[in-house]
């Protein structure tokens, strides 16, 4: 097919060799390429959000149940028979996924190492979030083993841009306090396909120095739910959002109920 192609195209053995070389390329290309995919969705009724990286027929990522915000890591493959995925967490496997994969989504069957079953289905997250109007305010907390843990989420946008952005958390305990914090002036939000994504207006991203210092954060979402992931962020260039000991916490956002969980 594609020496059929070459020859309709080509002008000669120069034209033919020339385009067969850059079809080889482009097709290398693409295998190797790291490509993020994002899914909401449901297992068995209960709702889920999944992020993978895709690296030819190879797919690792993870998941969460988005009313027990806890990380499930996802190893697996896609192909022309489908897709198949492990899960784990903390090195042990806890399920396997088999199904089929399409351009409008995933979906197929889910089962538990002891034969338990239950249907999944999944599609892919789409848009950047243009349906995102108002504000939206929610805190949390969390105590154990002597600590607490608390975030607070302040956001306010137009069409998926925002106008107001503020994160903190707050970890007290024997120790003292720790604290992380990050306004909207201290951000920009990216050109992003899907969600939206912000990143420190002093990070460099070029820099792969040792002691580099990146921040990006993202909003993924459907119509029910806000995913916020927050990736670095201790700080950026010459500033500080954390202090010493100081840590984020992963964030699920009920639209609805304006209720938000913190993710573990």
């Amino acid at each position: 097919m594609v020496f059929l192609l070459a020859e309709r195209r080509g002008s000669g053995m120069r034209g033919l060799m020339t385009l067969v070389a850059t079809i080889v390329v482009c097709l290398t290309a693409s295998a190797a390429a790291a490509q993020t995919l994002s899914f909401f969705g449901d297992i068995g009724g209960a709702p889920v959000f999944v992020e993978l990286e895709r690296t030819g027929e190879k797919l690792s990522g993870s998941y969460i149940y988005l009313r027990q915000p806890q990380w499930i890591a996802l190893e697996g493959r896609i192909d022309a028979g489908g897709v198949t995925m492990d899960e784990s967490i903390v090195g042990a496997k806890t399920g396997s996924f088999k199904g089929r994969a399409g351009p409008t989504g995933w979906s197929g069957t889910w089962r538990s190492p002891n034969g338990r079953t239950a249907s999944f289905s999944l599609r892919p997250e789409r848009g950047t979030l243009s349906d995102l109007d108002g504000r939206l305010q929610c805190k949390t907390s969390k105590a154990e083993d002597d600590y607490t843990f608390s975030q607070s989420l302040d956001l306010r946008a137009s069409r998926g841009r925002l106008s107001t952005f503020s994160y903190a958390t707050h970890t007290g305990g024997k120790y003292g306090p720790e604290d992380c914090a990050i306004q909207l002036g201290n951000l920009q939000q990216l050109k992003s396909e899907l969600g939206i994504l912000l990143r420190a207006t002093e990070d460099d991203p070029d820099d792969t120095s040792e002691d580099a210092m990146h921040c990006n954060m993202s909003i993924d979402g459907d119509s029910d739910h806000l995913v916020l992931r927050v990736r670095g962020c201790k700080g950026a260039g010459g500033r500080f959002f954390c202090s010493g000991n100081g840590s984020w916490a992963d964030l699920i956002v009920s639209r609805k109920t304006k209720i938000c969980r913190a993710m573990e």
